[in-house]
This record gives C-alpha cells, sequence and structure tokens, in this order.
C-alpha cells in the first residue's frame, strides 16, 4: 500500500499509467486492428475521389459522401484545402470512434429507465419494429438494419430517441463561474 501511495503522488501519475496502458499486448492488438482498418478506409477513399477529379466528374459541394472519411477526401480533393497527414486523419477518426461510445452509452440507459414507465409507447415501438422488419426466418440471413435509418419507416423509435435525450442529461455540462 505504501508503494501505491507514492504512485499516486508522484509528479508524473498519468504518463506511467498510459505508458502501462500502451505496454499491454491486447491493447496494443485492438488499437492495431483499428489503426489497419482506418487507414484502409482512407485509402480508400481518396483513390475514389482522386479518380473523380481525374475524370473531372467531382466538384461543387462534398454532399455526396457516404461516410465522414469520404467527405475529408472530396474537400482535400475538390477544395485543395490543407491535407491532413496519415496520422492526424487517423487521429481525427479516432475521435469520432470514441467520442460517440459516452453519449450512445447514455441515451441507451436513459431509454431504458424511461422506457418501462410507458407500457403503451413499450407496445407501439414494439409493433412498429414488427413491421418494419416483416416476419424473420432464419433462411432470409441477417437483418437489414438499415432500416432504422429511415425515419418515415421508424416516427415513433425517433420520438422516444430524441424524448429521451431532451429529457435525460445525455452529455455532460460543464457549469464556470465568473470570479
Amino acid at each position: 500500500m505504501a508503494s501505491l501511495e507514492r504512485i499516486q503522488f508522484t509528479a508524473l501519475p498519468l504518463p506511467i499509467a498510459r505508458t502501462l496502458t500502451w505496454m499491454s499486448p491486447s491493447w496494443r492488438k485492438s488499437y492495431g486492428t483499428i489503426s489497419e482498418f482506418l487507414y484502409n478506409k482512407i485509402g480508400e477513399a481518396r483513390a475514389r475521389e482522386a479518380e473523380l477529379v481525374e475524370a473531372k466528374q467531382g466538384g461543387g459541394l462534398p454532399t455526396d459522401a457516404d461516410c465522414v472519411v469520404d467527405m475529408i477526401a472530396q474537400r482535400e480533393a475538390r477544395e485543395e484545402a490543407e491535407t491532413f497527414d496519415r496520422g492526424e486523419l487517423l487521429d481525427e477518426l479516432m475521435a469520432y470512434v470514441l467520442a460517440g461510445q459516452d453519449t450512445t452509452a447514455a441515451t441507451l440507459l436513459w431509454l431504458f429507465k424511461y422506457l418501462p414507465l410507458d407500457a403503451e409507447i413499450q407496445q407501439r415501438l414494439y409493433d412498429e419494429l414488427c413491421a418494419a422488419f416483416g416476419p424473420v426466418s432464419d433462411e432470409e440471413g441477417p437483418l437489414d438494419f438499415n432500416i432504422l435509418n429511415d425515419s418515415s419507416k421508424v416516427p415513433i423509435l425517433e420520438a422516444v430517441v430524441a424524448e429521451t435525450q431532451r429529457c435525460a442529461m445525455i452529455a455532460p455540462i460543464v457549469g464556470r463561474e465568473r470570479e
């Protein structure tokens, strides 16, 4: 316990903790897997955009992007904007990946707290999702979750999530005081 107390009050406990985490083989493996995936997507997006620019099909506003990587690649190529180097772009994308975890988890947490309070809404939501996905059989394969992106097919789900986010604090609020 005495040695733990000394570490707690050392000048650099956070860098020590980061170093120990980085040395973990499972952490390095997971980080490497995500990094490799993102690097591949960055390369694919830049190659697609280079082909469009070369064929003079690209242009205008970068609103035809399928994902944030395409948006960045389009911005770089079409607007001749400052380009990110490989590490900078990876850092930016990692921020997108990691930033969404807390807010999604908080939304689900509050949804699971509020939803049981209203049996009628629960039933309406269940009926809507069953209608949206249709009858499910093992022979059809996995469900198509892209249906959930179409708010006209799942208006009750949209309303339930929006109301959950309205009623609950999803993101932390930092208050500041004036001296």
